[in-house]
């Protein structure tokens, strides 16, 4: 399980809204700093929540990030049952 952070549902929900962002987006969104971001984002994607991917179309360097609605589903499934002693 992961520390789910006010800063971490933040990250999460605004890539809920906007699908294929990269750090830079979010950080702007959020009014969060880019570097505190991208070291969630890289977390986040370590514990699979969301997908990191280098973008075919356009010139991004940078990976674009999109939420894993599935993944995020199980882990507070996951979290759920630990709560509840299940």
């Amino acid at each position: 399980m992961i520390n789910m952070t006010p800063l971490r549902e933040e990250i999460l929900r605004d890539l809920a809204l906007h699908a294929k962002s990269t750090t830079s987006d979010v950080a702007k969104r959020i009014d969060g700093d880019y570097k505190t971001v991208w070291a969630h984002m890289k977390l986040l994607r370590a514990k699979g929540l969301v997908i990191a991917e280098l973008s075919q179309e356009t010139s991004h360097v940078s990976p674009l990030f999109t939420l894993d609605k599935d993944a995020l589903r199980e882990h507070f499934a996951v979290a759920l049952a630990y709560a509840l002693g299940e």
